[in-house]
């Protein structure tokens, strides 16, 4: 699990990424008025606002998995050093109290 998890972390890093690298495209394209086959001002305002949109999800996207991976983490070391203190602390059933 834990190498899925760290896999994870290096998915949400380039997905990330791509994502920012095409809302500059739109961004910059709408701006540019290089809209989807036509040049009205209104689906240049549109497209921008969607490409914001969707990259204030994209954000919040990556705050909610960043969490469950940092919880994750934790859970795995807790659970390990539950294990080791329960290898310290187990007594053998031959042995008296």
């Amino acid at each position: 699990m834990r190498a899925i998890v760290a896999l994870l972390k290096y998915f949400v890093g380039g997905a990330f990424l791509l994502c920012t690298i095409g809302l500059a495209f739109i961004v910059g394209g709408a701006a540019l008025g290089f809209t989807f086959g036509t040049t009205a001002s209104s689906f240049s305002a549109l497209t921008i606002l969607i490409a914001i949109g969707v990259f204030v999800l994209l954000v919040l996207y990556v705050g909610m998995v960043a969490m469950l991976i940092s919880g994750h983490d934790r859970l795995c070391e807790m659970t390990a050093l539950m294990a080791e203190r329960n290898d310290i602390l187990r007594v053998d059933p031959g042995q008296p109290n």
